[in-house]
């Protein structure tokens, strides 16, 4: 089970919870009441793979999870400002995952790139051509 867990990429996590929160504020703002089960499911994946608390409480993804829920479960009558708000959280959430997801890759690369690795003759043969290049651009 644990092997199965380190082959899942929480960056495909991420892009998939982002595409159900797109489809379900469209389907939403189109009248569309299934796409509140869709926004229900992608509000709590967020909440699965928002691991910044600051991030997780600005977004809030329970309270929109919690929301869909009641208004499937409670037959809530649905005015179109209360779609309007579902739609716009879904939004706001999806972009919140967007940013958050463009600096996870950010630290990943980080977290993957070591000076130590790379090999000491391609590091001298860069070295020297941005030292040509800045030659050049100087007239030197």
């Amino acid at each position: 089970m644990a092997q199965a867990a380190a082959q899942i990429d929480p960056l495909q996590v991420t892009d998939l919870t982002i595409q159900n929160l797109q489809q379900a504020a469209l389907g939403i703002e189109g009248g569309d009441l299934s796409a509140l089960g869709t926004l229900q499911a992608a509000a709590e994946q967020a909440e699965w793979v928002i691991r910044d608390a600051k991030v997780s409480a600005e977004a809030n993804p329970r309270a929109l999870s919690s929301q869909a829920s009641g208004v499937l479960r409670y037959k809530v009558t649905l005015t179109p400002e209360i779609l309007k708000a579902l739609a716009r959280q879904a939004r706001e959430l999806a972009n919140t995952l967007e940013t958050a997801k463009a600096g996870a890759r950010r630290d990943e690369l980080m977290r993957q790139y070591r000076p130590d690795d790379i090999d000491p003759e391609f590091r001298q043969a860069v070295e020297d051509y941005f030292e040509q290049l800045s030659r050049e651009g100087t007239g030197r």
